[in-house]
């Protein structure tokens, strides 16, 4: 899981600080590259994986979309 992060802004009153949760898809990529590490995976070989399960998506994304648009 990603560490707890800080994070600094300013208010009416002044500097503010408090503590930023990371999200469930930042906890699941940490999660992914620790997997990947493990199991002896280059940077590259990650990033290939990465690039093809996000263009598959897509694309199922895009042909459920042309089908709905084409009824």
């Amino acid at each position: 899981m990603k560490p707890l992060g800080l994070s600094l802004g300013f208010d009416g009153s002044g500097l503010r600080m408090g503590v930023r949760t990371p999200s469930k898809v930042e906890d699941a990529v940490w999660e992914a590259v620790t997997l990947a590490i493990e199991s002896g995976w280059s940077p590259q070989q990650f990033k290939n994986e990465v690039a093809d399960a996000w263009r598959e998506r897509l694309h199922d994304e895009a042909k459920d979309a042309v089908e709905v648009l084409s009824r």
